[in-house]
């Protein structure tokens, strides 16, 4: 396990490795498969794999002797298999397996999906949410008052409100509430291997509370007997338990004692009489509390399992209707299915046998996930396969999506497949950070963490027991600083100390956009912001973080309309009036202001015989054939990404625009995105944009 560069170093070079060897049944591109995380690192990983063998067959001397240590060729041998793998992998691009894992597992998924109850022309969702919200807001209009769905959501409406804080706004209007709720556990149920186990124990619940009234009254009069001094904190108790707020009660800690310490002698000796029984009532009253919250808990989802009942049905139907399948759904099914006397059938409808499985971030798999996998690995390690995973315990950040990191610490600790050589190998170096860091890391891990009573927790992880080394000229390099702050009701300490770093580092050399400013959440962003603002410090503001906020980003959506729809007046407008156009065509003196255009514009909609691009350029024509015609003509035969950067160039925009350069390069980077989930085309990306 290794920070930085060094897995998917590891994981590249493994992969260049069982090609260059020849490992392999026939197409040897087929054969192996390495699932990524994300859709971006699958594309990053083709480039370095392609990167690695260009390398390679240029005959660049350090590529040679890193691959001359894992495969036994020399270096003319090398360069012509590097050469011919090139060719192999363009020849046969859609055979180069390198995948997130729901993209594999719906590929597997699709080839039994007969045998599984599901029309073979269904869709697989990666994003559930606009079909769960249709479900959803079908299955509130189907509920009836007083019926069992009402009597349902009512209780979930409880208990929403009962978990808003105290300043929180009233809940006036609960339906987003629910629906987030319902969805939640919606995609908590589908991510679980057992099946549910709910326990509904309102009576019980009911015959405690009249127990706790009982044990605390009973308490309450020994302490008056005794003429001890009730505690100040168990008299809050008790007025809880007298006023039947349980909720309330549970949020406090359960006392050690009822009542304060003797002071004096003739305290001291009461004390002494009727501290025993006052302490045997206390901790009878303590069992009874704990019993309550253990059945409190039991209880407390039951609701929501019968919200996610009911909805089932709802969203069961829209799913079938729209010929829709959730990834999840998918990954459970498998689950369902999958086992080792269905592999091979599997693999004969997927086309292909894959032996050698490399995996990234291993240790963000889920239960399910791996449940899926290992069947498949098991059957490949028998044929001579592999399996190849790289990963960090330390880094596991994605438990709320089930990820478990104690997949990957057995599979390091034990033989998983007792049948396969397994080896474990820990990279120690940091490519990444300088040596600073990694020692103030070492001090959080090493000793703060475990003096803190996580001795276990830090030690099951590998947080406690990591080591780290750096390159010889990241050493002695690197600064850290830890700044605690009193917590003020209506200020913010903080501030004075960001913009004196700020101001520092930029008084040492620093440009401004060498330093950022990381926060917790979006909301400190804009307060952060604000403090900039004040002191005269330029930034990239908050709204550049969602490039539909930004108009200059508005402006390439308006234009790619137009290109989508040539009769789309209103989106042709939109940008031959905008800013991008007008400073284009000020900058490179186009004798045509912005309020020629808006009067001709007006004119024309006066007679509106045609559509308003065909009267621009008959109009203006100069500027329609220098920036116009070739966008008119290449829209549906060039991709959409490339069709922005032809936008980008044609209008100049860095050049005409350069205060919107972040805005348009993130607009860029939401089209790939978008294109590598499979789509391209104009009108598909604005349906998403909206």
């Amino acid at each position: 396990a290794s920070a930085g560069a060094g897995k998917t170093y590891a994981l590249t070079h493994r992969y260049v490795q069982i090609l260059l060897s020849r490992k392999i049944r026939r197409n040897s591109l087929q054969n192996v498969l390495a699932i990524t995380f994300t859709n971006n690192a699958a594309a990053e990983m083709k480039q370095r794999i392609l990167t690695l063998l260009k390398l390679a067959s240029l005959g660049d001397e350090k590529t040679i002797r890193e691959l001359e240590e894992l495969v036994s060729q020399d270096e003319a041998e090398l360069r012509v298999n590097a050469t011919r793998l090139i060719d192999e992998i363009f020849d046969n691009y859609s055979d180069f397996q390198v995948k997130t894992i729901d993209s594999f597992m719906a590929a597997v998924f699709k080839s039994s999906s007969l045998e599984y109850g599901y029309h073979p022309d269904f869709e697989i969702l990666l994003d559930s949410n606009n079909i769960f919200d249709y479900a959803f807001d079908l299955f509130s209009r189907e509920v009836k008052e007083n019926s069992p769905q009402a009597l349902v959501l009512e209780k979930l409406i409880e208990l929403i409100s009962e978990n808003k804080k105290t300043d929180s706004d009233f809940l006036w209007d609960p339906y987003k509430n629910i629906a987030a709720e319902v969805k939640r556990i919606y995609t908590l149920i589908v991510s679980q291997t057992k099946p549910l186990n709910t326990t509904d124990g309102t009576a019980e619940m009911s015959s405690l509370r009249t127990d706790i009234k009982s044990q605390a009254a009973k308490l309450e009069a020994l302490i008056k007997k005794s003429s001890l001094s009730t505690n100040h904190n168990f008299a809050v108790d008790l007025k809880l338990i007298h006023a039947g707020d349980m909720h309330a009660l549970m949020g406090r800690k359960l006392r050690t004692s009822p009542v304060n310490k003797p002071k004096g002698k003739a305290e001291a000796a009461a004390y002494e009489k009727w501290i025993e029984g006052v302490e045997a009532e206390h901790t009878r009253l303590n069992g009874l509390l704990r019993k309550y919250i253990l059945c409190y808990a039991k209880t407390y989802f039951v609701p929501y399992i019968d919200a996610y009942g009911m909805f089932q049905t709802t969203i069961g139907r829209v799913k079938r209707q729209f010929g829709q399948i959730f990834i999840d759904d998918v990954i459970k099914t498998l689950a369902e299915h999958l086992d080792a006397e269905a592999v091979p059938e599997i693999y004969f409808k997927i086309g292909e046998t894959i032996y050698h499985y490399l995996i990234d971030e291993f240790q963000d798999t889920s239960q399910l996930q791996w449940k899926n996998l290992r069947p498949l690995i098991e059957e490949s390690l028998s044929k001579e396969g592999s399996l190849f995973v790289v990963g960090d315990t330390k880094q596991s950040i994605y438990g709320f999506r089930d990820a478990d990191w104690r997949i990957m610490r057995r599979l390091t600790e034990t033989a998983e497949f007792p049948s396969a050589f397994h080896e474990v190998k820990k990279l120690e170096m940091n490519y990444r950070s300088y040596e600073k860091i990694v020692d103030f890391n070492k001090k959080i891990f090493h000793e703060i963490i475990p003096a803190e009573n996580y001795t276990e927790e830090a030690a099951a992880s590998g947080l406690s027991t990591f080591e780290q080394k750096v390159k010889p000229k990241h050493q002695g390099k690197g600064y850290v600083e830890v700044a605690l702050f009193p917590e003020e009701e209506h200020e913010t300490p903080e501030k004075a100390k960001v913009i004196e770093i700020v101001q520092e580092c930029h008084s040492r050399g620093y440009r401004y956009d060498e330093i950022a400013i990381l926060t917790p959440n979006n909301n400190n962003v804009i307060e952060a912001s604000g403090w900039l603002n004040e002191n005269g410090i330029p930034f990239i503001s908050h709204s550049t973080l969602d490039v539909r906020r930004r108009k200059s980003a508005g402006e390439f959506i308006a234009l790619l309309r137009f290109l989508d729809s040539p009769v789309d007046d209103l989106s042709f407008s939109v940008f031959v009036l905008g800013e991008i156009f007008g400073g284009l065509c000020l900058r490179k003196n186009h004798p045509v202001s912005h309020e020629h255009i808006a009067r001709f514009i007006f004119e024309e909609r006066t007679q509106r015989g045609r559509p308003l691009y065909a009267a621009f350029r008959e109009h203006f024509k100069s500027l329609w054939d220098e920036y116009f015609e070739h966008l008119f003509n290449v829209v549906g035969y060039l991709p959409l990404y490339d069709l922005l950067s032809e936008s980008y160039k044609i209008f100049d925009v860095f050049q005409t625009s350069p205060t919107e350069e972040a805005a348009l390069v993130k607009l860029l980077e939401v089209v790939k995105t978008f294109e590598r989930e499979g789509s391209n085309t104009v009108k598909d990306f604005l349906e998403f944009s909206d």
